[in-house]
C-alpha cells in the first residue's frame, strides 16, 4: 500500500473501506469485543440530542438486545454515530478479539427501551481470518 503516491492508479484516493481501515487500526473509534464470550459494543463518541456521549453496551444472553453498562458525557472528537428517533446507526464498527482487530462493520440498531438497544442490521465491510 501506496496511499501517498500520487501515481499509485493515477488516483491516490483513499476509498470509504480504506478509510475505515486505516480509522480501524489508528483511531479511537467504535469496537465490538467478545474476549468475554459475549459482545461488548464501545462507542466513544455518539451525539445524543445535541449532546456528545460515550456509551458502552453488552449483549451477555447473546440474543442480539444490548444493556447500556454506561452512558456519560464527553468531549472526543471524532465521526461519531448518531442516536435519532430510536435509532443508533454506527458507520464504522472495529471487531477484535483478544486484541488483534478482525474486521470492521456498520451496525444498525434500535432503542428498545431505555436501557437496551437491539440489532437491525450488521454489514461487513471487511473481516480478517488470521
Amino acid at each position: 500500500m501506496d496511499y501517498c503516491n500520487v501515481n499509485r492508479a493515477k488516483k491516490p484516493v483513499l476509498s470509504a473501506l480504506d478509510t475505515a481501515a486505516v480509522r480501524a487500526f489508528y483511531a479511537n473509534m467504535e469496537t465490538v469485543n467478545t474476549d468475554l464470550g459475549y459482545p461488548i459494543i464501545r462507542i466513544p463518541l455518539v451525539i445524543v440530542n445535541g449532546v456528545a456521549k460515550s456509551i458502552t453496551m453488552y449483549d451477555q444472553n447473546k440474543d442480539g438486545y444490548y444493556t447500556y453498562a454506561s452512558l456519560s458525557t464527553t468531549n472526543r472528537s471524532s465521526v461519531p454515530p448518531k442516536l435519532v428517533n430510536g435509532v443508533l446507526a454506527i458507520p464504522y464498527l472495529k471487531v477484535t478479539s483478544f486484541g488483534k482487530i478482525t474486521g470492521i462493520q456498520k451496525r444498525t440498531m434500535k432503542l428498545v427501551s431505555a436501557s437496551l438497544v437491539a440489532n437491525t442490521s450488521i454489514t461487513n465491510l471487511y473481516t480478517t481470518f488470521r
